[in-house]
């Protein structure tokens, strides 16, 4: 060993200003027990503990930020200073990203093309993160982002006994307990209070199941996309991250910056494969051929099994992304894998402990903030999932035992981007932290719906007012969470080169209440039949009432809405209107409403054709409605699904539709009859008027009434 390793070793003030190799190389803190020889990283891990390699030179420090108040609230330490921004640190404006400066980088640490196809590559696609950007010792302590290891919690049932993990000897530093095998590692001396510690399990790679060391995934995911990949992360902090903070912005840009390789593959593919939709958006990218998505999906996929067996941060952002941009057909939809998936995706964050409040816990502020907001994307994804698939929620609210959202939590996502002639998104992260905030808000209100009304037992009960008694409180804090949708995120202006992401959260809020009304219309058809006609009329009307708001809401898109984020469930929530549409058209109460809901519906199918040359999400849309909810149901409902015949024009609700398709006699002559039977409850005339409900006598009704649809014979209908 050389004289420096040695010196090193033996002077401690050497050591408090030096990390040793290992630990400078791992960006882990070097830190060593008095009297020792090896730090307690390198003796953790049996590694030698040497400073041969040169020293670098140091990074400018950070500027102290104002203090925020408690510690939850401030930014976390950094080197004795708390972290600003990124944006506060870089001078870099007008037309380029304010976090990244696109200019050929004087070092490109482990790039695995080099040659002529290196030089090929135009000097603005690659990316320069500012020298200034935290990254020594940012991921000191980390739990969940361990480069070398992983973390799984004891559980309270486990074997490990709770009360005995208070008297393990715990390391004062890195409060680990050292075994031969694994460690277990102290992250709160108190769970929620009550006297005994909340512990992990901390494991090395090399002893996980399927580990290879170096074996090339991330080349192999570079490889797909090169020389694009600096681009493709730009566009996605540009388009995804604003809307879905997953990512925690400069630590993972400081880390690609030295290296592509130092990123997990599976999440580098998902970050490539959400931000190849906006391609032809990055002028640089327009005018080349785009990497083979296919093969992409496939790599990441491949990737994203294998989470299980070394569980971390990056597993819960890889499925995250890769659910929010896995094609799916409408007809013969993958729901089983995207719902499986999902379940996955949970477990593994119940096994990192994201369902947890880790507010206190001895890990660096950054993660604290960064599992909050991964706890709740969590939360958020399983309860749309449950909703979409129609399937059981998974999570229970008594065991998500996370704390609402604030300010702090997003201060690594502070920066606001400035205009200019690339910039084409025009949603600020401050729009974006609301339009999550807002999101999660809304899905603990949509995990109330699904307890209410659609568990397997719930779902039994048919008394109509009996169910419209149990929607009026969630309906009430819908009305709430509305008046503040409209106040902190309205509805956003045309804007000249810009596009907006804001479209999935309005339609988020449809998607909730037309599930509550759809539940309580479909009631209204089975038994026992609602006698009370001021419930039948309340329902009536508020089911029209949101009908028609959301069908002007989706007629009304524009292109530059319709190409901005769109949060995984907006194929369904559109289908979810049509549905509604036909519903209501199946149950009215009135000649002129049934008319009024087909005139409805056809226009939204047209509507959806239209914009769906733009939108994904609505090709979806119309395909699931024309080829699964009204097939074969077409020529009863006289609506007309093919669109040769349709004119060129939307046709606008209430306007009469000249190609409109009628009824065949056979059918005719059935709804004659049906509406001679119910001739009692069934309104004749030209106008929607609710209060006619007031008028019924129901004493002779059947259900029939509610779904005229049931007197009709469709079997053996023309197709």
């Amino acid at each position: 060993m050389d004289s420096r390793g040695a010196q090193g070793r033996a002077t401690s003030g050497r050591r408090t200003t030096r990390p040793c190799d290992a630990c400078r190389r791992r960006k882990s803190k070097c830190m060593t027990k008095e009297s020792a020889d090896v730090c307690t990283m390198c003796e953790m891990r049996e590694t030698p503990c040497t400073y041969n390699e040169q020293r670098p030179a140091r990074l400018p420090t950070s500027r102290q930020h104002p203090d925020a108040g408690s510690d939850t609230q401030r930014y976390p330490l950094l080197n004795g200073q708390l972290l600003e921004p990124l944006s506060s640190l870089s001078p870099i404006s007008g037309s380029l990203s304010s976090y990244v400066s696109l200019q050929q980088p004087q070092e490109r640490p482990n790039q695995v093309f080099p040659g002529p196809g290196a030089a090929s590559v135009p000097e603005t696609s690659l990316l320069t993160i500012p020298a200034d950007t935290p990254g020594q010792e940012a991921i000191e302590k980390t739990l969940g982002s361990d480069s070398e290891r992983f973390a799984e919690l004891y559980g309270l049932t486990s074997d490990m006994e709770p009360i005995l993990m208070r008297h393990r000897p715990y390391d004062v530093v890195t409060h680990e307990y050292q075994l031969p095998t694994h460690s277990i590692r102290k992250v709160q001396d108190q769970d929620n209070g009550v006297k005994y510690p909340v512990v992990f399990h901390m494991v090395s790679d090399t002893m996980a199941i399927g580990f290879r060391h170096d074996s090339g995934e991330s080349d192999a995911v570079e490889a797909i996309v090169h020389p694009h990949g600096p681009r493709l992360v730009r566009l996605f902090f540009r388009t995804v991250q604003p809307s879905l903070p997953i990512i925690w912005k400069q630590g993972f840009l400081e880390s690609y910056r030295q290296s592509y390789r130092n990123i997990a593959a599976c999440l580098l593919g998902a970050i490539y494969l959400n931000a190849i939709k906006w391609w032809d958006y990055d002028p640089l990218l327009a005018p080349t051929p785009r990497p083979d998505a296919v093969s992409l999906l496939e790599s990441t996929i491949s990737l994203v099994q294998n989470e299980y067996h070394r569980p971390r941060l990056s597993s819960i952002q890889s499925m995250l992304l890769l659910l929010q941009c896995k094609p799916e057909a409408p007809l013969t939809s993958d729901h089983t894998f995207s719902r499986g998936l999902t379940s996955q995706m949970l477990a593994i964050g119940e096994a990192i402990g994201l369902h947890l409040d880790a507010s206190e816990w001895l890990i660096p502020g950054w993660e604290r903030a960064l599992r909050k907001r991964l706890s709740w994307a969590v939360y958020m994804q399983e309860k749309w999932t449950a909703l979409a698939y129609g399937r059981p929620s998974h999570i229970h609210d008594d065991n998500w035992d996370v704390r609402d959202l604030v300010e702090s939590d997003f201060y690594d996502c502070s920066e606001t981007l400035q205009p200019g002639a690339d910039d084409f998104m025009a949603s600020s992260t401050p729009v974006g932290t609301i339009q999550f905030q807002l999101m999660v808000r809304l899905s603990k209100l949509l995990s109330g719906v699904l307890e209410t009304f659609f568990t397997a037992k719930g779902s039994q009960d048919q008394d109509t007012a009996a169910l419209l008694k149990a929607a009026q409180p969630l309906l009430d804090q819908l009305t709430l969470w509305h008046a503040d949708l409209v106040q902190y995120l309205p509805a956003a202006p045309y804007q000249s080169r810009q596009l907006h992401s804001q479209g999935f959260v309005h339609l988020s809020y449809y998607g909730v209440m037309i599930n509550i009304l759809r539940r309580l219309v479909r009631s209204t058809a089975l038994a026992p039949l609602c006698l009370d006609h001021d419930v039948l009329s309340r329902i009536r009307h508020l089911a029209w009432q949101t009908a028609e708001n959301a069908n002007t809401f989706v007629t009304s898109l524009r292109i530059d809405q319709l190409e901005g984020f769109w949060y995984f469930p907006s194929p369904y929530l559109f289908s979810l209107i049509g549905s509604f549409n036909t519903q209501l058209m199946v149950t009215s109460v009135s000649l002129s409403e049934r008319n009024h809901w087909r005139e409805n519906l056809t226009s939204l199918l047209w509507a959806f054709r239209l914009l769906g040359k733009a939108n994904a999400h609505l090709r979806y849309a119309v395909e699931r409605l024309e080829g699964g909810v009204i097939r074969g149901m077409e020529h009863a409902l006289a609506v007309n699904i093919d669109p040769s015949t349709l004119d060129s024009n939307v046709i606008s609700p209430g306007k009469p539709d000249r190609h409109q398709q009628q009824p065949a006699p056979q059918q005719q002559q059935q709804q004659g009859e049906l509406l001679s039977a119910s001739s009692g409850l069934m309104n004749t005339s030209n106008t929607i008027d609710f209060a006619d409900i007031s008028q019924w006598d129901l004493s002779g009704a059947g259900l029939e009434a509610f779904d005229w649809l049931s007197g009709l014979e469709l079997q053996g209908l023309e197709r």
